[in-house]
């Protein structure tokens, strides 16, 4: 946490980039200085979560595609064993051949 110590006790600091330089605010040490320490405490929790959460959607998108793939095998391999083609991403029937 930004807390320093300091000769007259410990302070409160949050620290910013502008302009390319840092900068540091002192909160000092009393009830609005830990108010803000427990919210920038909450704020990384609710990232921390948020972080493992779409670590987790994209697991299950990885895993949904891959079974997308595997049924989409499946359903070739029956379709064309049933003596469908796939035309222009539509299933259909083959012609027999006509003997004139």
């Amino acid at each position: 946490m930004p807390w320093r110590k300091e000769r007259s006790g410990t302070y409160f600091y949050i620290t910013r980039r502008a302009n390319g330089k840092r900068e540091c605010k002192c909160l000092g040490k009393g009830p609005l200085a830990q108010a803000e320490a427990d919210r920038i405490a909450v704020w990384k929790q609710d990232v921390a979560k948020a972080s493992a959460m779409n670590a987790l959607d994209r697991k299950s998108d990885q895993m949904m595609a891959e079974l997308k793939a595997m049924i989409s095998d499946q359903v070739t391999s029956v379709m064309t064993d049933l003596g469908f083609h796939e035309n222009q991403g539509k299933w259909q029937k083959r012609q027999k051949q006509r003997i004139d």
